[in-house]
């Protein structure tokens, strides 16, 4: 993270220069804020089915008789979620615009999020009164932490009223870390299931840098000459193929599956900008 967040300061040192050496061009910033849906390609290596996950608590010999006596009834067996999905996560970042003429700006976007996942695992109870079979759902729960830099050119091309509609593109990098990976009960008992790797005297941290492209549509609301506002759609396709590999390391998950994670992969959001002319 201290990498990305070096590079995130250069590049704004960079824009600060530029703007102020050359008086013909404007320096632009602004905050953003969105709500963004990542792909379900990495979720699938969060349902807890590698070694040191859901199996290892449930079979523990002193976690499994708390939890029977928690629940009323002896364990059978369990069933591990089908279809991993991350929620719709909140981010924030920010926003520089760097004008190169009237319409056209060489922009850079960076964003802070923390992607979560939380999918029902089914416990199966022995219950002789019960015919049709007793159920308690638990809970996957997974946090990442997740940061993205943007640089791409942005280009305003038609104006109604106030509104100045404009797209940008271009390439990005992304870095996301493991940070959090649990079985919860009944919301008040929480199980680490993180994979355990020690690497000297610590877990290994769970992580990896990728790369891709961004596109973005967008309005901008020009409420006076030093505020405007945006409000716009983004699409993004992002490969980290170590994350992916660090995830699948030493778990038995498919090679398939890891190798079409490993590809680039479409993420969505949408935001809302304030910026400062």
């Amino acid at each position: 993270m201290k990498r990305v967040t070096l590079i995130s300061i250069l590049f704004c040192c960079f824009f600060i220069n530029t703007g102020n050496s050359q008086n013909t061009k404007k320096l632009s910033v602004g905050m953003n804020l969105g709500a963004y849906l990542p792909s379900k390609a990495y979720a699938v290596f969060l349902n807890g089915q590698h070694p040191n996950g859901v199996n290892r608590v449930l079979t523990d010999q002193i976690i499994r008789p708390q939890l029977e006596e928690l629940f009323g009834y002896p364990i059978i067996d369990w069933t591990f979620p089908g279809n991993m999905r991350y929620d719709v996560n909140i981010f924030g970042g920010g926003y520089l615009g760097l004008r190169l003429d009237e319409d056209v700006s060489f922009i850079m976007n960076f964003n802070l999020l923390n992607a979560n996942v939380n999918q029902p695992l089914i416990i199966s109870l022995d219950n002789p009164q019960n015919i049709g079979g007793q159920t308690e759902q638990a809970i996957i729960s997974a946090r990442e932490q997740r940061f993205d830099v943007a640089l791409g050119i942005e280009n305003e091309f038609n104006q109604i009223g106030p509104l100045e509609f404009y797209g940008a593109g271009g390439g990005m990098v992304n870095y996301i870390r493991l940070d959090r990976h649990e079985l919860v009960v009944r919301n008040t008992r929480r199980y680490s299931i993180m994979r355990l790797q020690l690497v000297g005297a610590r877990n290994k941290v769970y992580d990896g840098f990728g790369y891709g492209a961004f596109g973005q549509i967008g309005a901008r609301y020009y409420f006076n000459e030093k505020f405007s506002f945006d409000l716009g759609v983004e699409a993004n396709v992002i490969r980290n193929k170590a994350y992916v590999s660090d995830l699948v390391e030493n778990t038995g998950y498919s090679s398939t599956l890891a190798e079409d994670a490993a590809k680039f992969k479409l993420n969505g959001n949408i935001y809302f900008r304030i910026i400062w002319n």
